[in-house]
């Protein structure tokens, strides 16, 4: 963006040194320019602070400080955040091979298994249940879905396949 305003002093350069300031040096004019001369020095375009106040209102709205979004960006930047689809102890549902869906709860890097059967990483029927199976978020529109329908559409292909 191209400024509008340099550097000096705002009566010199309005020439108000050439007609008595009935402001004392604090008119409107001058407080413009100020405000003008501060936001052109943060070298944002117009957008860019439009979008930062949406994003702004949008973490207040949310109960989110400044504070967790700094956190969050340096865990990111250094590999440790994880966005997961599900939330933890959260119900997804898992296609077994034997054709059955169980729907276990997650716990975090698990998904844990409590009645049915035990699956394996790459989605094989194991057999009696076990506490947890590990299965990867990778395995998330394979294996393992989100929805019950999700799940019977996938087992119907399956079955059709």
């Amino acid at each position: 963006m191209e400024r509008l305003t340099f550097d000096g002093n705002f009566c010199d350069i309005a020439q108000c040194k050439e007609f008595p300031c009935p402001y004392n040096g604090s008119c409107s004019q001058r407080e413009v320019w100020e405000k003008l001369k501060a936001y052109e020095a943060t070298g944002l375009e117009p957008e860019v602070c439009v979008n930062y106040k949406a994003f702004e209102d949008e973490a207040i709205s949310k109960g989110v400080t400044f504070k967790r979004i700094v956190a969050l960006m340096e865990a990111d930047s250094t590999g440790r955040l994880v966005v997961r689809p599900y939330r933890i102890c959260e119900t997804v549902y898992v296609l077994l091979q034997d054709g059955a869906i169980f729907y276990p709860e997650t716990n975090g890097w698990y998904i844990s298994e409590e009645v049915i059967g035990a699956i394996s990483p790459d989605g094989f029927y194991l057999g009696d249940p076990v506490d947890d199976v590990y299965t990867p978020d990778s395995e998330i529109g394979k294996t393992v879905f989100l929805t019950r329908e999700e799940a019977e559409n996938a087992l119907e292909a399956m079955k059709d396949g």
